[in-house]
C-alpha cells in the first residue's frame, strides 16, 4: 500500500505540470531552432564526387556518413538535393520509398535489414548518391514494452473515419510503427545535441518488428469510459503489477482502445496522457491518423483533411488537420514516455518535454502538410540530454 501511494504521489506531480494542463497557446515570441539541415556548416561527403566542380546537380546527405554503424532499424535521412526536385527516392534492396522535397531540402527514414545495407538516393535529373550503413541491433537487457490496453468486453477497435481500418489488428500495427517513429526521433534528437546516436530498445518479435502486448483489463468499456485519466492509469498500474511477473523490471508505453469522442457534446471519453513511474498511458483518439506500416509514414504527415469534419477528436495544439493529429499523438505519447525515462519539463519552449513535440514531424519531413517548414521548433533541452545521456534504458553501440 505504502508504494502505491508513493507511486499515486509521484503521478500526481506529473500531472499538476504535465501535457494535460497545458494547453497549446501560440507564443508571441517563438524560439525555433534553426533547421538541422540549415544549421550544419557543410552536408557531410558520402563519397567520391559529393561536391560538383562543373555545376550538375547533386544529391548531398547532412546527418550521416558513409559506413557509419546504428543500432535501430529505421534510420532518418536528411540532406540537399540540389535544383529543387519535387522529391527523392530512397531505395534499399528490400523497398523503395519516395519523400517530398522542399526548397532542395529532403528528410525521410529509411528501413534497415542487420548487417551492411548500400542506401540509393534519387533524384530526377541527378546523379544517385550511394550511402552505405551497417546496424548493429542493439543488445540490452532494458526493453520497452509497447501496450495495447483493452476493456473485459471490447473488440480492440478504435474510432476513425469511415473506410479507415480501425480493429485491433491495425492499431496494433500503427503503434508498432510509432515506437520505430519514437525510437528514431530518441535517437536524432540526441544526435542533434552533439551526442551519438543511443535510444530505447523495444521488445521484438521474431522478425524484428515491435511486439505490441495486448493487455486486457477486468472492467467493461463502460466502466473505464467513466473513470479520469489518473483512475485508468492507476488501475493498469495495479493489473500489470499483479500480472506481469516482470513487472518492476520494466517500462511500458500503453493505449487505450476505448476513447471515444462525440461530436454533439464534444467531450472526448477514456482519454489521457500521462506518464510516471515505469509507465506512460495514451489514448486513442488520434490513432487512426497514424501510419500502418513505414509505407505510410510520408502520406500520414501529408493528409490535409480536417478531423472535425469526420466529427472526430481533435487534439493538434488548435491545427485541425490529420497530419497535426499525428503529429501531437506521436509527440505526446514520447513525451509522457519521456517522463517514465526520467525526463521532466524543462521550461524551454521547444524542448521535447514542454509544447516542443507537437512539431515531432520537423524530423522526418520538410513539410508540414503541403508547407514547406522554415524552421524547427523541435530540440531535447541541455538537462534533458544530461539524464538520457546517463540512462540504461539508452543505449547505443560501441564503435571501436
Amino acid at each position: 500500500m505504502m508504494r502505491l501511494w508513493i507511486v499515486l504521489l509521484v503521478v500526481l506531480l506529473a500531472l499538476a505540470a504535465g501535457y494535460c494542463l497545458r494547453p497549446y497557446i501560440q507564443s508571441s515570441d517563438p524560439v525555433p531552432q534553426s533547421n538541422p539541415i540549415l544549421a550544419r556548416p557543410e552536408p557531410k561527403p558520402v563519397g567520391p564526387g559529393s561536391l560538383s566542380e562543373n555545376g550538375n546537380p547533386l544529391i548531398e546527405v547532412a546527418n550521416l556518413s558513409d559506413g557509419e554503424v546504428v543500432g535501430y532499424p529505421l534510420l532518418i535521412l536528411s540532406g540537399r538535393a540540389t535544383g529543387k526536385p519535387d522529391h527523392v527516392t530512397v531505395t534499399v534492396p528490400t523497398q523503395s520509398r519516395i519523400w517530398p522535397t522542399a526548397e532542395s531540402f529532403y528528410r525521410g527514414v529509411v528501413q534497415l535489414e542487420p548487417g551492411d545495407n548500400e542506401i540509393r538516393i534519387s533524384a530526377p535529373g541527378h546523379p544517385n548518391r550511394i550511402l552505405r550503413i551497417r546496424h548493429v541491433p542493439i543488445q540490452t537487457s532494458h526493453r520497452l514494452r509497447f501496450l495495447y490496453v483493452l476493456s473485459s468486453d471490447g473488440d480492440g477497435s478504435f474510432q476513425a473515419p469511415p473506410g479507415e481500418p480501425a480493429d485491433q489488428t491495425s492499431a496494433l500495427r500503427r503503434i508498432a510503427t510509432a515506437g520505430r517513429l519514437q525510437q528514431a526521433a530518441i535517437a536524432e534528437l540526441l544526435f542533434m545535441a552533439g551526442q551519438p546516436r543511443m535510444t530505447f530498445c523495444p521488445e521484438s518479435n521474431f522478425d524484428g518488428s515491435v511486439d505490441v502486448g495486448v493487455v486486457r483489463l477486468p472492467l467493461t468499456t463502460r466502466q473505464i469510459q467513466t473513470m479520469a485519466g489518473l483512475q485508468i492509469w492507476l488501475e493498469l498500474y495495479q493489473y500489470l503489477q499483479k500480472t506481469d511477473p516482470s513487472f518492476m523490471d520494466r517500462k511500458y508505453l500503453a493505449f487505450l482502445s476505448m476513447t471515444r469522442f462525440d461530436p454533439v457534446t464534444r467531450k472526448v471519453i477514456a482519454h489521457t496522457a500521462l506518464g510516471g513511474g515505469n509507465l506512460a498511458l495514451y489514448g486513442s483518439g488520434n490513432l487512426h491518423t497514424w501510419p500502418q506500416s513505414p509505407d505510410e509514414i510520408a502520406t500520414r504527415f501529408s493528409d490535409v483533411r480536417v478531423v472535425s469534419d469526420f466529427g472526430l477528436y481533435d487534439d493538434s495544439a488548435l491545427r485541425g488537420t490529420f497530419w497535426a493529429n499525428f503529429t501531437t499523438g506521436l509527440g505526446a505519447s514520447l513525451h509522457e514516455l519521456g517522463h517514465v525515462l526520467g525526463l521532466s519539463h524543462s521550461g524551454v519552449a521547444t524542448d521535447l518535454m514542454e509544447r516542443g513535440f507537437d512539431h515531432i514531424n520537423h524530423l522526418f519531413m520538410p513539410l508540414e502538410g503541403n508547407q514547406p517548414i522554415p524552421s524547427s521548433v523541435l530540440q531535447l533541452a541541455p538537462s534533458n540530454v544530461r539524464v538520457l545521456s546517463d540512462n540504461p534504458w539508452i543505449v547505443g553501440i560501441d564503435v571501436p
